[in-house]
């Protein structure tokens, strides 16, 4: 997978066709560190619904042609969070569309039950939502970063993460 020196295109917007930066799309799935630290990864939304910032996103179908394909939930393998600075500018990601999965570094999600501060992070269910880690019971919870601050449930809690691939 390779990784590129800059963002080809906004955060808090999309992308859909042609090229980015004068990189085919085709050969996108790249990875881009920002001065933060913080990794972000370019996926394409394959769900047949628009996807909102600060939701988990699962990868649909392995990388292939160096696409990375998301969809919404969080029941399968975890991709990542779709980038926040789409909730904060507004936007979602249509379908098909291109866009920034934070893949490292302190992010925001959304919670889909209260978050305690310094508590594991795991998916809350299939909405693409997160909870402590120890709430989730009748499964195996998949544990993907930490809590920096806590929160009631539907709201957004900042958080320190870490998704493989």
């Amino acid at each position: 997978m390779a990784w590129l020196p800059a963002l080809p295109f906004e955060r808090g917007t999309t992308h859909d066709s042609g090229t980015l930066g004068g990189v085919p799309v085709t050969n996108l799935g790249a990875k881009i560190l920002l001065g933060d630290g913080t990794v972000l990864q370019i996926c394409k939304n394959t769900d047949s619904a628009a996807l909102s910032g600060c939701k988990l996103v699962d990868y649909e179908s392995p990388l292939s042609a160096g696409v990375c394909e998301a969809s919404g939930a969080g029941s399968k393998r975890l991709c990542g969070v779709v980038d926040p600075a789409l909730a904060n500018a507004g936007n979602t990601v249509p379908a098909n569309a291109l866009f920034y999965v934070v893949k490292k570094g302190v992010t925001y999600i959304l919670a889909g039950a209260s978050v305690t501060v310094n508590t594991e992070l795991a998916s809350h269910a299939t909405d693409g939502t997160c909870s402590d880690a120890g709430d989730i019971s009748g499964q195996v919870a998949k544990v993907f970063g930490v809590a920096l601050a806590a929160t009631a449930s539907g709201a957004s809690v900042m958080a320190l993460v870490s998704f493989k691939g």
